[in-house]
């Protein structure tokens, strides 16, 4: 099977976007948690996230 250059970008392109998207998924969920810490425990170390 072969593969025609737009074939190969696209696939680039939505592993790029899949990958971006999980990134940023996952550093927003650890940021919504430990604001969520620091905010029922006010003695949490602070360290950036």
């Amino acid at each position: 099977m072969r593969y025609s250059p737009s074939d190969v970008v696209t696939t680039a392109v939505w592993e790029r976007a899949v990958f971006i998207g999980g990134y940023f998924s996952t550093h927003f969920l650890c940021r919504s948690v430990y604001s969520m810490l620091v905010r029922r425990y006010p003695s949490y170390p602070p360290t950036a996230v």
